[in-house]
């Protein structure tokens, strides 16, 4: 049924990538379509339930999926309005990591990269096997999760084997941080060093559909690294023909601040003076590029 209705949609429309969600079916559905976790209720359970099912999932190679946060009965943040305005800005925040999340996807479809995971994948520390209530978003950004009622604290635990940042703040791997996490906040979370975070900085709201694309770079303290970048207008399958953006970042530490060279493989018009590829070394204002 998924492949009869894929077909449908490339036929009416074969300039268009077709999107499609199914309530069932094997792990060779991931080709053609997501899912979601369930019918849930707006329950702290239910929240935990649905972290650990969509890890599960994107363990058996299920990277595109979703969950009912709503609840089955439909629950939306429209309907609690003392906390509006609170919930517009995590909106505003989702909308500023779009880039980042577009980018996870193209490495979830071409390189087998999970969107989201959980931190024992990518990480030998036997620690993270009791430290679940955390997850990899990409391969850069590490979220830890309050599920419990009322808890506006929680301890994260930070992989071995990197340095990770926290706004301005930076931490050793393999110890715990505290970390608030209040209904009135943006959403906190860690960055990798070594990374390169591509950001929409133009604003939420309907008004602002131009991408402000601004890249911070998380340096390591010592030594260089990569990192990579891919965009397209989201709709076509005209990133095949190579009409799309991909960014290829080296870092240099030579010795402080740091140098970047960008070496543009493929570009989109989209993003400007973009016509001709670019090989050049950065200096970095605070460690970001804006475009």
């Amino acid at each position: 049924m998924v492949l009869a209705s894929l077909s449908c949609a490339d036929r009416k429309n074969p300039d268009i990538r077709p999107f499609l969600s199914t309530r069932s079916g094997g792990i060779g559905v991931r080709r053609l379509a997501q899912t979601w976790s369930g019918d849930n209720t707006t329950r702290f359970c239910d929240l935990c339930y649905c972290h650990n099912i969509g890890l599960t999932m994107s363990l058996s190679g299920m990277y595109f999926y979703g969950h009912d946060l709503g609840g089955f009965s439909g629950e939306m943040p429209w309907s609690y309005p003392d906390i509006i305005n609170f919930v517009r800005e995590l909106f505003a925040q989702r909308k500023q990591l779009l880039p980042y999340l577009y980018n996870c996807a193209y490495n979830a479809v071409e390189n087998e990269i999970p969107i989201n995971a959980p931190t024992f994948l990518y990480y030998d520390d036997e620690k993270l096997y009791d430290n679940t209530d955390s997850m990899m978003f990409g391969k850069d950004i590490l979220v830890a999760f309050a599920f419990n009622e009322g808890v506006n604290s929680v301890s994260a635990y930070l992989p071995k084997g990197a340095d990770w940042y926290l706004n301005d703040k930076i931490y050793s791997g393999g110890q715990e941080v505290k970390l608030q996490i209040t209904p009135t906040d943006k959403m906190p979370y860690f960055v990798k060093s070594a990374s390169v975070i591509p950001t929409d900085e133009s604003g939420y709201g309907f008004k602002n559909e131009d991408e402000n694309l601004v890249f911070t770079v998380y340096p390591i303290a010592d030594g260089d690294f990569e990192s990579d970048f891919f965009s397209d207008d989201g709709i076509s399958y005209e990133y095949k023909k190579n009409n799309c953006v991909h960014l290829k970042f080296t870092a240099i530490k030579a010795p402080s601040p740091y140098n970047m060279r960008i070496s543009a493989i493929y570009k989109w018009s989209r993003i400007s003076n973009c016509a001709e590829p670019i090989k050049e070394s950065l200096r970095l204002n605070k460690y970001r590029i804006a475009f």
